[in-house]
């Protein structure tokens, strides 16, 4: 008879290093390419209405809005990977197979 061997998986064990629960390295890149937009939308909007206090609070906004937006959950999912999903659930061909009949009563 063989000796019977145990596995022990450990639970909340992150496969990847992340600077808070579920903000990591690729979570940066998303927020760096959206604080350029973001910085790049509000210098334009600054050259209208030359206002310093709107610009700051615009560009904080704007990054703490991707901060909050790409940070993922207990079930590794953001809020952009939420739209995402809903989005592509959206275009996919619906085709119901069934058709609307009268009920069994309805003669």
């Amino acid at each position: 008879m063989e000796k019977e061997t145990i596995l022990y998986i450990p639970s909340n064990v992150k496969t990847r290093s992340e600077i808070f629960d579920g903000y990591g390295k690729h979570e940066i890149i998303q927020t760096l390419i959206a604080a350029a937009f973001i910085t790049a939308a509000a210098f334009l909007i600054f050259s209208f209405n030359h206002s310093v206090p709107f610009l700051v609070v615009f560009i904080m906004a704007g990054i703490a809005a991707s901060v909050i937006c790409t940070t993922k959950d207990k079930y590794n999912q953001s809020v952009v990977d939420h739209a995402k999903s809903m989005i592509r659930f959206a275009r996919e061909q619906q085709d119901f197979k069934y058709k609307y009949q009268k009920e069994w009563g309805d003669v």
